[in-house]
C-alpha cells in the first residue's frame, strides 16, 4: 500500500487527468453536432472561463510575490 504522503500527493493530480479526459474524450463529437451560433456561444465561454482561471492564477502569483517582498515599505 502507498504511504499516506504519496497518495496526497498524487490522488488530486489524478483526479484532475481523469476529469480532463472525460471531458476531452467525447468533444470531437459534440461540436460536430453545434450549430456556428451555438459554436460561438461554447467558444466564448471557453475563452472566459480560461481567462478567469489566467487572471486568478496571475493575482495568486502576484500576492505570492508581493507576501515574499515584504508588503508595502
Amino acid at each position: 500500500m502507498a504511504s499516506p504522503g504519496k497518495l496526497r500527493h498524487w490522488l488530486p493530480r489524478l483526479l484532475l487527468l481523469a476529469l480532463a479526459a472525460s471531458l476531452l474524450t467525447p468533444l470531437p463529437r459534440y461540436l460536430r453536432g453545434l450549430t456556428p451560433e451555438e459554436y460561438v456561444v461554447w467558444l466564448s465561454q471557453v475563452v472566459w472561463v480560461a481567462g478567469l482561471a489566467l487572471a486568478v492564477g496571475l493575482a495568486a502569483v502576484l500576492g505570492l510575490w508581493w507576501r515574499r517582498r515584504g508588503g508595502r515599505k
